[in-house]
């Protein structure tokens, strides 16, 4: 303050003009709030106008946009004042530590891209939060962020930290944490409208092993997804049990898709319905003495597994018969039967 104070001193003032002083703080969203008992509409339109007419010869000014006025009465806010109208010649900054930064990364992940996460539900100002960076960063600079927001987190705050990985499309969270209430996070997390988090898979993993596996969400519109044939066939399958299957990626409605049958015949009209534009592969499926599902096939799919595991991700809450599929492989073989190759992927399965 006594450094403010003297820079004030420094500038020409008119007589009986307005001013006053306060204290400024950031939100979890970055925008700047300016307190003070002089705080009016009249001086955040002053300020407003002030920016536009000095963003050309100093850029950083844009941090002002959408900058709020709290009128301080005591020590309470008697009012908010803002008008994000009066900003519209400002541009929009994205900021280290804001759900915008991380919507910006969630925007660049690509398919089997990986970023570090940290969630809570009472984050930077005691509101929901997920903060994520890409896995090249050291983890040592990632802990010192967290520690970062948690300074701006309320005491006590609990968090879920670990790994995110997009699986065909899907964001996927995997962690050694307790995940309680993690949906419940997620859903507030909503208002903020980032698409990669209206549907999000999370797994919670110990000593190398998948102890639960749940998600948020039906990306790709799936939601009313009737999966009670694909339960069924599973339910049924004994230990060198086989059925016939149909997998793509991607269907006719974006989303990727399972069909299983007993009967191969079964299949076909619902693999016409079914299918897109995208690859896609066919055959048995047997389940194994040792106790996992065996997807034999000829057809080459090498992100089968990862596909599969987001598929599994995204339905086994609402059909756990599902879950059946945790750690599923493939062979694939020739015409004659000889094996081409195995194929597996325990980390598909840990996120």
């Amino acid at each position: 303050m006594s450094q403010l104070q003297a820079d004030i001193l420094q500038i020409p003032r008119v007589e009986g003009a307005p001013e006053f002083l306060g204290l400024g703080s950031i939100d979890s969203g970055g925008t700047l709030q300016l307190g003070s008992a002089g705080a009016s509409k009249a001086a955040l339109k002053a300020l407003a106008l002030w920016t536009a007419e000095n963003i050309a010869a100093h850029p950083g000014l844009a941090r002002l946009r959408n900058t709020r006025m709290l009128k301080i009465d005591g020590n309470q806010v008697a009012a908010v004042h803002s008008a994000d109208e009066l900003w519209t010649a400002i541009p929009e900054l994205v900021l280290p530590g804001t759900m915008a930064q991380t919507a910006r990364t969630l925007s660049v992940l690509e398919d089997d891209d990986e970023a570090w996460f940290w969630m809570s539900a009472k984050g930077p100002d005691g509101r929901p939060f997920l903060a994520l960076e890409p896995r090249t960063m050291p983890p040592a600079d990632f802990t010192t962020i967290v520690r970062g927001l948690l300074l701006r987190s309320p005491a006590g705050t609990t968090s879920i930290k670990g790994v995110a990985r997009v699986v065909a499309g899907r964001l996927m969270l995997t962690t050694s944490d307790d995940i309680g209430g993690w949906k419940d996070t997620l859903a507030a997390l909503q208002s903020h409208r980032i698409p990669r988090l209206s549907g999000v898979g999370m797994l919670r993993i110990s000593d190398g092993r998948i102890k639960a596996a749940e998600s948020f969400g039906t990306p790709g519109g799936d939601s009313d997804a009737d999966l009670s044939e694909q339960s069924a066939v599973l339910s049924a399958l004994a230990a060198g049990d086989r059925a016939w299957f149909w997998f793509t990626g991607s269907g006719r409605d974006g989303a990727p898709v399972l069909l299983l049958a007993t009967d191969r015949n079964d299949l076909r009209p619902l693999i016409k319905e079914a299918r897109g534009d995208a690859p896609a592969c066919k055959g048995q499926l047997r389940h194994s003495k040792k106790n996992w599902i065996e997807f034999q096939t000829r057809d080459e799919y090498s992100d089968f597994i990862p596909q599969l595991a987001a598929w599994v991700a995204t339905h086994q809450s609402q059909w756990p018969a599902l879950k059946a599929l945790i750690g599923a492989r493939m062979t694939r073989r020739d015409a004659d039967g000889n094996i081409l190759d195995r194929i597996k992927s325990d980390s598909a399965w840990q996120g």
